[in-house]
């Protein structure tokens, strides 16, 4: 049902519903709130004071592209503005070699000082989703939007980690691996607390703590800071299906005037409008054209490609019909990233030896579970090599391309080719130059900062040239004496988001007389 209004004086008993709905969700620090007064919504091309980013210390320390993405998105940001730097309570000991990293890549003194590194319980990569989004309440203090933070495939893929399915563990596993998920989540849900406090304690302004009973990922969220807020069908089925009652909550805690529901991106992707449009002014939307056909795109890719152009003519259509003053400039996207073929053909050869341990009554996820060279193990490889040496009438090696070719034909009825090209990928990876960030700093510069993709494969390099030049000429319509930074983003762009994705901005907002009064308050002596 819908529920009640939340001004309604059974608001409290809803909540208590919810809560005993969702019992090991809820509490003191995620059980939604009543809404406050609020003027208005904030848009991301307004003055901000900081830019914040949330690291997972331990992977940017291991993978050196990572790293090298944050370095660069730290040197182009703190030029302009203060970057906070949030990272996980399990990576404590780790802060100072991180900065010491960085302090070795050539940042002078001065920028390190722009540097605030935030202590949480935990951190993933997607702040944009997990942090919160900003509005004005009619006092002029900051809302901090602390939305829920339940991301609902995860939360059922959780259950099935592993490359086979989710028998290929024991129960008892399964159930570790989903509490495990579950506490994670938890911590993470709790960043909003986090960012609110930092704001409070290094810009001393008024900020108050607002949870709606919403879920919403802020990648899939857009506002005009006048009134409109634009989110995708993906936010409407996560809070479940029911687009009146999405619409009353924005309406009651964000003072929308306006909701447009727009169709999210098709595929194993994060299905977030901010891959697919921006927003760069109130009257300018950035929209992403269909990925670019490469050589050798796969006829799964290739439909995926035409759902695209057909899920963006929609948008296009439904902004026009309503949001008519809306000037609409296209931007190229290049093409979808498909996988290394060593890596279709051992999904191939995976299911053919699956086939051949049901063929001769061997269990193949015992097989799976067991440990390489033992003895039951090497017994069954045995096994299954012997059958096929009966059945084929000749030894067959699984890593040579014709054998694997010989066996494709008999056990998945198509050859090696044809296979290849029908696969679809586990997931989609979108390399979008949407999912970007602006900063103007409370003296008035600003910057654009861009994601940047290198060629891969057959790609032609002056190809790229020629679409990040459409790019900067799209994204200086709005704010021409804004300076570009390019940020090489492959790195997260295969952990599916970049810079948009992994970032947020604090509004510059009016420094708080109360926030000061309480930072000068003494606190009393222990003991």
């Amino acid at each position: 049902g819908q529920g009640p209004r939340p001004d309604q004086e059974n608001w409290l008993e809803y909540i208590g519903g919810l809560n005993q709905s969702l019992p090991d969700f809820f509490g003191p620090q995620t059980l939604p709130m009543k809404p406050v007064a609020v003027d208005r919504t904030i848009a991301e091309w307004e003055p901000v004071r900081a830019l914040l980013v949330s690291i997972s210390l331990r992977d940017a320390l291991r993978e050196p592209r990572v790293f090298g993405y944050y370095l660069t998105l730290i040197k182009a940001a703190s030029s302009f503005v203060e970057v906070g730097i949030l990272y996980g309570a399990q990576d404590r000991p780790l802060v100072e070699r991180f900065i010491k990293r960085i302090e070795e890549s050539g940042i002078p003194s001065e920028t390190m000082d722009r540097l605030h590194f935030i202590d949480t319980p935990e951190v993933n990569f997607w702040l944009r989703d997990n942090g919160p989004v900003f509005g004005l309440g009619q006092n002029g203090g900051l809302l901090v939007y602390d939305n829920i933070y339940r991301p609902l495939m995860p939360e059922l893929e959780a259950w099935k980690q592993s490359p086979i399915d989710v028998d290929s563990r024991s129960l008892e596993q399964d159930d570790q691996a989903f509490e495990d998920y579950k506490y994670v989540q938890r911590r993470i849900e709790s960043t909003p607390l986090y960012v609110s406090k930092f704001i409070r304690e290094l810009f001393q302004v008024d900020s108050l703590l607002v949870r709606p009973p919403l879920h919403l990922q802020g990648g899939d969220y857009m506002t005009d800071g006048q009134g409109r807020i634009f989110v995708s069908e993906d936010t409407v089925l996560e809070n479940g299906g029911d687009k009146d009652n999405l619409e009353r909550i924005f309406r009651d805690y964000y003072g929308a005037d306006e909701v447009y529901i727009l169709n999210a991106l098709p595929g194993i992707a994060a299905k977030h409008l901010d891959l697919l449009m921006k927003l760069i002014d109130p009257n300018t939307l950035l929209l992403s054209e269909p990925p670019a056909l490469a050589t050798g795109t796969s006829r799964a890719n290739k439909r995926l490609i035409k759902d695209i152009g057909i899920i963006q003519q929609a948008n296009e259509d439904y902004l026009k019909r309503n949001y008519p003053e809306l000037k609409i400039v296209k931007v190229p996207m290049p093409p979808l990233v498909s996988e290394d073929l060593q890596v279709y053909l051992s999904r191939i050869r995976t299911q053919i030896f699956a086939y051949v341990c049901d063929e001769i009554g061997i269990s193949y996820l015992r097989y799976y579970q067991l440990r390489p060279n033992t003895p039951e193990k090497n017994e069954m490889l045995k096994l299954v090599a012997t059958h096929l040496e009966s059945r084929f009438k000749k030894e067959l090696d699984f890593s040579k391309y014709s054998d694997l070719d010989l066996m494709a034909r008999a056990y998945l009825d198509a050859d090696l080719k044809t296979l290849v090209d029908t696969q679809s990928d586990p997931k989609t990876i979108y390399r979008s130059y949407l999912n970007s960030l602006f900063i103007r700093n409370p003296q008035g510069d600003s910057s654009w900062l861009l994601p940047r993709y290198a060629p891969r494969n057959e790609e032609k390099a002056e190809e790229f040239a020629s679409m990040e030049k459409r790019v900067e000429a799209a994204y200086r319509s709005a704010f021409p004496e804004a300076v570009i930074q390019w940020v090489d983003s492959d790195a997260m762009a295969d952990k599916l988001g970049t810079i948009h994705c992994t970032t947020i901005t604090v509004p510059q907002v009016q420094k708080s007389k109360t926030a000061t009064k309480q930072l000068r308050t003494k606190v009393p002596a222990e003991g």
